[in-house]
């Protein structure tokens, strides 16, 4: 069956799987799209609290947006936890 559209998620890892990049691929499979990810930060959390957040490196998540674009073209884009955005466009 061919996906209804590809969608670009840029977003933190959640290790727990309830929120982050984890849960938005949970959605965009299950609305029947494909999902493409971007990853900004790893996080250790469980359903209780963040222990740690280790952010990507601006460049590297960068990398993996224009190297997933170039070959597999987004129909849109989510974006969560921001906190790096500005620092890639600077990279840019």
């Amino acid at each position: 069956m061919k996906p209804k559209s590809k969608i670009l998620i840029i977003a933190g890892s959640d290790s727990s799987g309830g929120a982050g990049i984890q849960a938005d691929i949970k959605t965009v499979t299950a609305l029947g799209s494909y999902g493409m990810t971007a990853i900004t930060a790893v996080t250790s959390q469980n359903t209780t609290g963040v222990s740690s957040i280790v952010p990507i490196p601006p460049k590297e998540i960068f990398n993996q947006i224009i190297f997933t674009v170039g070959d597999i073209k987004p129909d849109g884009i989510k974006i969560d936890l921001q906190f790096l955005s500005v620092k890639i466009i600077e990279n840019t």
